[in-house]
C-alpha cells in the first residue's frame, strides 16, 4: 500500500513516485519543493563561505544571519 501524506501548502495528496525510489512528489502540479531547495542551497554557500572557523557556534551564527530573514540596516548618515 503506497503511504499517502497531506501536502502542507496545498493540502493535496502526495504520494510515492512511480517506480518505487522512495521519492515523494505532489500530486498538484502548482505544488513544489522550490523554496526548500533555495533555502538548502542558501546554507550550502555560507558554509562554504566559513570554510576556516575555528568553532562551529560561528557557523551557525552566520546561517542564522544569512537564512534567518533579519532585515540589518547600516546607519545612514543624515543629510
Amino acid at each position: 500500500m503506497m503511504p499517502r501524506v497531506d501536502c502542507p501548502m496545498c493540502g493535496v495528496v502526495v504520494a510515492s513516485a512511480p517506480g518505487g525510489g522512495g521519492a515523494r512528489r505532489p500530486v498538484h502540479p502548482g505544488c513544489s519543493n522550490a523554496g526548500l531547495e533555495a533555502f538548502n542551497n542558501g546554507i550550502k554557500v555560507t558554509i562554504r563561505m566559513a570554510y576556516g572557523f575555528h568553532h562551529v557556534t560561528n557557523l551557525i551564527a552566520l546561517v542564522m544571519l544569512r537564512c534567518g530573514g533579519l532585515d540589518i540596516r547600516l546607519p545612514q548618515p543624515a543629510i
